[in-house]
């Protein structure tokens, strides 16, 4: 059974990465953090949405690589 282990701990992952995805998206279209500037934070937070969306797809593609059903 470690496959179905393995399964569950990307399913975790998976809906972990998606809540930062959410997260940074929301975070991006605020204002600066205090003593920020615009720049600093826009590059911050797309840093971490393209982190998120490629834990994302790693966690969605291997997944699909051990139960593609």
């Amino acid at each position: 059974m470690p496959d179905y282990e393995l399964l569950q701990a990307l399913t975790l992952v998976r809906r972990d990465a998606q809540a930062q995805l959410e997260k940074a998206q929301l975070a991006l279209s605020k204002p600066p953090l205090f003593g920020w500037s615009q720049e600093k934070h826009d590059s911050y937070f797309l840093r971490a949405i393209a982190e998120a969306r490629a834990v994302e797809k790693f966690c969605l593609v291997r997944t699909m690589q051990i139960d593609p059903d």
